[in-house]
Protein backbone atom coordinates (compact mmCIF):
# COMPACT_ATOMS: atom_id res chain seq x y z
CA UNK A 1 0.00 0.00 0.00
CA UNK A 2 1.97 2.85 -0.86
CA UNK A 3 0.36 6.42 1.21
CA UNK A 4 1.92 10.07 0.53
CA UNK A 5 0.99 12.82 2.49
CA UNK A 6 2.16 16.15 0.50
CA UNK A 7 2.43 19.75 2.47
CA UNK A 8 1.84 22.66 -0.59
CA UNK A 9 2.35 26.03 0.24
CA UNK A 10 4.25 29.07 0.16
CA UNK A 11 6.85 29.29 2.86
CA UNK A 12 7.91 33.08 1.93
CA UNK A 13 3.82 34.15 2.46
CA UNK A 14 3.13 33.38 6.44
CA UNK A 15 0.45 31.31 6.88
CA UNK A 16 0.31 30.26 3.33
CA UNK A 17 3.00 28.12 4.01
CA UNK A 18 1.01 25.79 6.62
CA UNK A 19 1.21 22.56 5.08
CA UNK A 20 4.74 22.56 4.23
CA UNK A 21 5.75 23.24 7.87
CA UNK A 22 3.35 20.44 9.26
CA UNK A 23 4.81 17.93 6.70
CA UNK A 24 8.22 18.72 7.74
CA UNK A 25 6.82 18.20 11.96
CA UNK A 26 5.44 14.62 10.40
CA UNK A 27 8.43 13.73 8.69
CA UNK A 28 10.97 14.79 12.08
CA UNK A 29 8.58 13.03 14.42
CA UNK A 30 6.31 9.93 12.70
CA UNK A 31 8.12 7.88 10.15
CA UNK A 32 6.17 4.96 9.11
CA UNK A 33 7.81 2.92 6.54
CA UNK A 34 4.63 2.77 4.32
CA UNK A 35 4.01 6.30 4.44
CA UNK A 36 5.84 8.97 2.14
CA UNK A 37 6.23 12.45 3.12
CA UNK A 38 6.63 14.78 0.62
CA UNK A 39 7.18 18.87 0.52
CA UNK A 40 5.41 19.87 -2.40
CA UNK A 41 5.79 23.74 -1.73
CA UNK A 42 4.51 25.36 -4.58
CA UNK A 43 5.77 22.81 -7.57
CA UNK A 44 1.49 22.50 -9.02
CA UNK A 45 1.69 20.15 -11.60
CA UNK A 46 5.48 19.25 -11.15
CA UNK A 47 3.87 17.47 -8.41
CA UNK A 48 2.36 14.52 -10.76
CA UNK A 49 5.50 12.17 -11.13
CA UNK A 50 6.15 11.74 -7.56
CA UNK A 51 2.48 11.36 -6.99
CA UNK A 52 1.76 8.24 -9.79
CA UNK A 53 2.22 5.16 -7.15
CA UNK A 54 0.13 6.25 -4.28
CA UNK A 55 -2.96 4.66 -3.54
CA UNK A 56 -3.44 6.92 -0.50
CA UNK A 57 -3.14 11.04 -1.00
CA UNK A 58 -3.43 13.29 1.78
CA UNK A 59 -2.73 17.29 1.39
CA UNK A 60 -2.19 19.63 3.76
CA UNK A 61 -2.13 23.11 2.69
CA UNK A 62 -4.21 26.40 3.99
CA UNK A 63 -7.28 27.16 2.42
CA UNK A 64 -9.91 29.80 1.75
CA UNK A 65 -12.67 29.76 3.97
CA UNK A 66 -15.86 31.45 5.73
CA UNK A 67 -14.46 29.81 9.22
CA UNK A 68 -11.89 31.51 11.93
CA UNK A 69 -8.65 31.51 11.44
CA UNK A 70 -6.38 28.63 12.66
CA UNK A 71 -9.92 26.07 11.65
CA UNK A 72 -8.93 22.92 9.95
CA UNK A 73 -11.21 21.44 6.90
CA UNK A 74 -11.15 17.82 6.25
CA UNK A 75 -12.54 17.55 2.34
CA UNK A 76 -12.64 14.39 0.17
CA UNK A 77 -11.03 15.00 -3.33
CA UNK A 78 -11.86 11.74 -4.84
CA UNK A 79 -15.52 12.29 -5.46
CA UNK A 80 -15.10 15.56 -7.04
CA UNK A 81 -15.83 15.90 -10.98
CA UNK A 82 -12.85 15.52 -13.44
CA UNK A 83 -12.74 18.92 -14.99
CA UNK A 84 -9.58 21.05 -15.89
CA UNK A 85 -10.64 24.48 -16.69
CA UNK A 86 -8.43 26.16 -19.38
CA UNK A 87 -5.31 28.12 -17.85
CA UNK A 88 -3.53 31.10 -18.78
CA UNK A 89 -0.17 29.75 -18.15
CA UNK A 90 1.41 26.94 -16.12
CA UNK A 91 1.40 29.08 -12.49
CA UNK A 92 -2.58 28.47 -13.07
CA UNK A 93 -2.51 24.95 -11.73
CA UNK A 94 -4.05 24.38 -8.96
CA UNK A 95 -4.54 21.81 -6.72
CA UNK A 96 -8.14 20.59 -8.19
CA UNK A 97 -6.32 20.41 -11.67
CA UNK A 98 -3.77 18.22 -10.15
CA UNK A 99 -5.74 15.93 -8.52
CA UNK A 100 -8.36 15.99 -11.66
CA UNK A 101 -5.63 14.91 -13.64
CA UNK A 102 -4.54 11.76 -11.17
CA UNK A 103 -8.21 10.52 -11.71
CA UNK A 104 -7.76 10.35 -14.97
CA UNK A 105 -4.40 8.70 -15.16
CA UNK A 106 -4.64 6.34 -12.35
CA UNK A 107 -8.67 5.63 -12.20
CA UNK A 108 -9.62 2.88 -10.13
CA UNK A 109 -6.17 2.83 -8.46
CA UNK A 110 -6.54 5.45 -6.28
CA UNK A 111 -8.40 4.69 -2.84
CA UNK A 112 -8.25 7.97 -1.24
CA UNK A 113 -7.16 11.52 -1.89
CA UNK A 114 -8.22 13.90 0.89
CA UNK A 115 -6.86 17.44 1.66
CA UNK A 116 -6.84 18.54 5.37
CA UNK A 117 -6.59 22.99 5.36
CA UNK A 118 -6.51 25.33 7.79
CA UNK A 119 -7.93 28.67 6.84
CA UNK A 120 -4.79 31.15 7.19
CA UNK A 121 -4.59 34.49 9.32
CA UNK A 122 -2.24 36.29 7.40
CA UNK A 123 -0.84 35.60 3.78
CA UNK A 124 1.95 38.17 3.38
CA UNK A 125 5.82 37.98 3.29
CA UNK A 126 6.75 36.89 5.94
CA UNK A 127 8.56 32.93 6.76
CA UNK A 128 6.30 32.60 10.30
CA UNK A 129 3.26 31.20 10.59
CA UNK A 130 0.92 33.59 12.70
CA UNK A 131 0.19 32.69 16.53
CA UNK A 132 -3.33 31.61 15.75
CA UNK A 133 -1.70 29.23 12.22
CA UNK A 134 0.82 28.19 14.33
CA UNK A 135 -1.34 27.02 17.23
CA UNK A 136 -3.63 25.26 15.28
CA UNK A 137 -0.58 22.75 14.05
CA UNK A 138 -0.95 20.27 16.66
CA UNK A 139 -4.68 19.69 15.71
CA UNK A 140 -3.35 19.31 11.74
CA UNK A 141 -0.67 16.33 12.77
CA UNK A 142 -3.39 14.91 14.99
CA UNK A 143 -5.94 14.80 11.87
CA UNK A 144 -3.46 13.71 9.10
CA UNK A 145 -2.52 10.95 12.10
CA UNK A 146 -6.13 9.71 12.46
CA UNK A 147 -6.38 9.88 8.43
CA UNK A 148 -3.33 7.35 8.13
CA UNK A 149 -4.47 5.20 10.82
CA UNK A 150 -7.87 4.80 9.42
CA UNK A 151 -5.58 4.35 6.09
CA UNK A 152 -4.30 1.45 7.75
CA UNK A 153 -0.86 3.13 7.82
CA UNK A 154 0.03 1.48 10.50
CA UNK A 155 -1.11 -0.42 13.50
CA UNK A 156 1.03 1.69 16.16
CA UNK A 157 3.53 4.60 15.46
CA UNK A 158 7.17 2.85 15.97
CA UNK A 159 8.45 2.78 19.25
CA UNK A 160 11.00 5.96 18.81
CA UNK A 161 8.46 8.49 17.39
CA UNK A 162 6.32 7.76 20.45
CA UNK A 163 9.29 8.75 22.57
CA UNK A 164 9.42 11.89 20.20
CA UNK A 165 6.30 13.57 21.34
CA UNK A 166 3.87 11.61 19.36
CA UNK A 167 2.28 8.33 21.08
CA UNK A 168 -0.31 6.24 20.91
CA UNK A 169 -3.35 6.91 23.49
CA UNK A 170 -4.36 4.08 25.51
CA UNK A 171 -5.57 1.33 22.73
CA UNK A 172 -7.98 3.89 20.71
CA UNK A 173 -7.76 5.30 17.90
CA UNK A 174 -6.99 8.37 19.45
CA UNK A 175 -3.56 9.62 19.02
CA UNK A 176 -2.54 12.33 21.19
CA UNK A 177 -0.11 15.13 19.91
CA UNK A 178 2.78 17.07 22.36
CA UNK A 179 4.04 20.26 21.10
Amino acid sequence: MSITVVGLGNLLMGDEGVGVHAVRVLRERLAWPDVTYLDGGTLGLSLLPYLEEAVYLLFLDAIRADAPPGTVFRLSLLDEPIRIPLKVSAHDIALPDLVALLKFRRGEALQAVELLGVVPERVEPSMELSPTVQASLPDLVSWTLRILQAWSASERPPREQRAKGIGWAGGSDVFRCAG
